[in-house]
C-alpha cells in the first residue's frame, strides 16, 4: 500500500482551514445574535415603560411627550434589529418572506411555505 502524505498533509490543511473559518463565521453570528437578543430587551423594556405611564397617566402632566419618545426610541431600537438580522440573512445566503416570513435562499422566488411570490 502506498501513502501520499503529501497529498493527505494538503488535504488536511485545507479541511482545517475550512474549519477555521466556519468556526469564526459561527462566533460571528453568535455576536450578532447575542446584539439581537439585547436589542429586543430594550424593546420590551420600553413597552414596559409606555405601559407604566399609560397605568399612571392621571399623575403624569407630559404623558404625550413621554410617549413619544418612547415610541421614537422603540423605532430605532426596530431598525437596528432589522441591519442585525439583515447582517445575520447575507452570512448565510438567506431572506424573509415578506408574507409569512419564513427564512429562504436568497436566490428562491418563491415561499416554499406559503407559495407567496418574493421580490428583491
Amino acid at each position: 500500500m502506498n501513502f501520499d502524505f503529501m497529498k493527505i498533509k494538503k488535504e488536511v490543511t485545507k479541511t482545517a482551514i475550512k474549519a477555521k473559518k466556519a468556526s469564526a463565521n459561527m462566533v460571528e453570528t453568535a455576536k450578532y445574535k447575542f446584539k439581537l437578543s439585547e436589542i429586543k430587551s430594550d424593546i420590551n423594556e420600553k413597552y414596559m415603560q409606555i405601559g407604566k405611564l399609560v397605568y399612571n397617566s392621571d399623575e403624569a402632566e407630559d404623558i404625550a411627550d413621554k410617549l413619544q419618545a418612547l415610541c421614537d426610541e422603540i423605532t430605532s431600537l426596530k431598525n437596528s434589529a432589522q441591519d442585525i438580522q439583515a447582517t445575520i440573512d447575507d452570512m448565510f445566503n438567506k431572506k424573509a418572506c415578506p408574507n409569512c416570513s419564513s427564512y429562504v435562499g436568497k436566490d428562491y422566488d418563491f415561499c416554499p411555505k406559503c407559495g407567496n411570490e418574493i421580490n428583491d
